[in-house]
């Protein structure tokens, strides 16, 4: 740093106008494009503020914020300054204590590789220390020196480029005060600890606050038991990811607040043991549709039992449910949205989501499809439901009513509906665009009180359909030669039925509302009864075919 640059940073030091933490960090922002001092650390007790034990030539010459400082060996330093733009860390064993708000760059050892090279950081009360992710960049480092004319260790030893949010720290000890750590990435990017290969550890903290402002990533299960509070920003994601082979706990202490509606934590387990998500305190949300829970399920088949939300009017804004292996959700989860993302690739055909509860996300909800995957639902779901353009297969289970529209808003014509028994759905069944393919698999009444558009609409057992508003079937009502009846149910209003009646073989049509038939192929049903349940029924044959027969097929009205 040129004594230009020292004396400008010295004189607003003095003035007060970097006296916070975010203020100093637009001195490490600007590190990443000018030239940095490089101090040494030569001693144990080393004192930034006062140089002491800094530098081959032991000058007590202080060290300038926003300078960078390099550990050769297992040194403890006291961090009095308000930044510190990067860490380069050469030792096991080493620590800092910050007591002031500093703000602190990338912390990094040779090569990336010695893992087991990390800080211990001591935050005591009334200090927060933030991590920026900022990197100087290969220029600036290489025309930093140390006092002694010393290269640089950030350069050329780390290639082309320092790593931006990248932070090799064994273990943070907040002395069980109320001292804080903020995740605040410069470049909004996801701050790793220890570039995935060391669990980061928390340490006294049940006082602590961590302030999640930018993507992070933690594994040690010392973050859910030993923090006071983690407080997720708006727009930021706390992704907590567990490899222990036993149930994960992803809120044993309540310590998890989400701060604003787009305020996300993930959860995840990478251990085949471990075949379970609960919690021990529920995941709350302090407004309703306010932040995202998203839970990935990486190895074996896995339970989720965590309560999300409290109720229709106090839930979160989004649920993500995505994973590689079968998911299993057996507790209550409120949310405004709940994206359904299962990756089928190591699944094939199996049904990938088995939703055992019921569902109800409230007053503008919805259940959507982002993956081409098999959920099947055995309780009540209080929704609209959209495939999302997706080839996606829900599976509605006997006696599950849908409160609701199930559709494909933006199109796409690939989704499969199945009623594995008697089943309901309130609303209109492809309100805005078809679904693909709707089966009736069971022989219990389906209850469709809507419209119906769908591509295919299939009998698979000797069931009964019941709609209760127009049928738009383009490719066909298919009976497969069974004993299905299809049934126009709603005696109020008038309706049409335009599509073409396939392999009626033993098959009906019932009729009990003022319906209008337009294709010819009604005729092949075995038996077309009408007012069977309301007298006021009528069946109008609108068909341009004189040659009609309407006992062709051994019918009787």
């Amino acid at each position: 740093m040129s004594t230009q640059r020292k004396n400008i940073l010295k004189n607003l030091i003095k003035k007060g106008m970097f006296t916070t933490a975010s203020a100093a960090a637009m001195i490490l922002v600007s590190t990443s494009s000018l030239a940095l001092d490089n101090r040494d650390v030569i001693a144990d007790d080393a004192v930034l503020s006062s140089g002491v034990n800094l530098d081959q030539n032991g000058g007590n010459i202080p060290f300038a914020p926003g300078s960078l400082l390099t550990f050769n060996n297992a040194d403890s330093v006291t961090a009095d300054v308000n930044a510190i733009a990067g860490i380069y860390v050469n030792a096991i064993g080493l620590s800092m204590t910050f007591l002031q708000n500093t703000v602190v760059g990338c912390i990094v050892p040779p090569d990336l590789l010695l893992a087991n090279h990390s800080l211990n950081m001591t935050i005591p009360a009334g200090a927060n220390v933030t991590l920026n992710g900022v990197a100087p960049s290969q220029a600036a480092a290489a025309a930093a020196v140390n006092a002694a004319g010393g290269a640089n260790p950030f350069a050329p030893g780390l290639g082309n480029n320092v790593p931006a949010d990248t932070y090799f720290i064994n273990d943070i000890d907040f002395q069980g005060t109320n001292g804080q750590l903020t995740i605040q990435a410069a470049d909004n990017g996801d701050i790793v600890f220890a570039a995935e290969t060391t669990d980061t550890t928390i340490t006294n903290g049940l006082k602590a606050i961590v302030n999640v402002n930018s993507n992070l990533q933690v594994k040690d299960i010392s973050w859910a038991t030993g923090l006071g509070k983690i407080n997720i920003g708006a727009n930021a994601i706390y992704n907590y990811v567990n490899n222990l082979p036993n149930p994960i706990d992803v809120n044993p202490i309540g310590n998890l607040v989400f701060l604003d509606p787009t305020s996300r934590a993930d959860f995840s387990n990478e251990n085949g043991a471990s075949t379970q998500f609960f919690a021990t305190e529920a995941l709350t949300s302090k407004n309703d549709a306010a932040g995202i829970v998203a839970f990935h399920v990486s190895t074996s088949a896995t339970n989720i039992t965590v309560p999300v939300g409290t109720s229709p009017t106090q839930r979160f804004n989004t649920f993500i449910t995505d994973g590689e292996n079968v998911t299993t959700i057996s507790s209550n989860i409120f949310a405004q949205k709940i994206i359904i993302q299962q990756d089928p690739t190591k699944l094939g055909g199996q049904t990938q989501l088995i939703w055992t509860t019921q569902l109800n996300t409230g007053a503008g909800g919805l259940v959507q499809f982002n993956s081409n995957s098999i959920s099947q639902f055995n309780a009540n779901i209080t929704s609209n439901m959209d495939f999302n353009g997706k080839s996606a297969t829900a599976i509605l289970d006997d006696g599950v009513t849908v409160t609701g529209d199930i559709d494909d808003i933006i199109g796409g014509n690939l989704a499969t509906l199945n009623f594995v028994g008697g089943s309901t759905v309130t609303g209109d069944v492809g309100a805005n665009h078809a679904i693909n393919t709707l089966n009736v698999k069971g022989n219990n009444p389906v209850n469709l009180q809507g419209n119906v558009t769908v591509d295919q609409f299939n009998f698979t057992a000797d069931g009964i359909a019941a709609v209760g508003g127009t049928l738009t079937a383009t490719a066909g009502v298919q009976y497969n030669d069974l004993e299905a009846t299809l049934a126009f149910s709603n005696p109020v209003g008038s309706y049409i039925f335009s599509s073409p009646i396939l392999q009626a073989g033993n098959g009906g049509v019932m009729v009990d509302t003022t319906l209008k038939a337009t294709d010819a192929s009604i005729a092949t049903a075995k038996a077309i009864q009408i007012g069977a349940n309301f007298s006021t029924a009528a069946l109008t044959l609108a068909v341009n075919n004189p040659n009609l027969n309407l006992y062709s097929g051994r019918k009787s009205n």
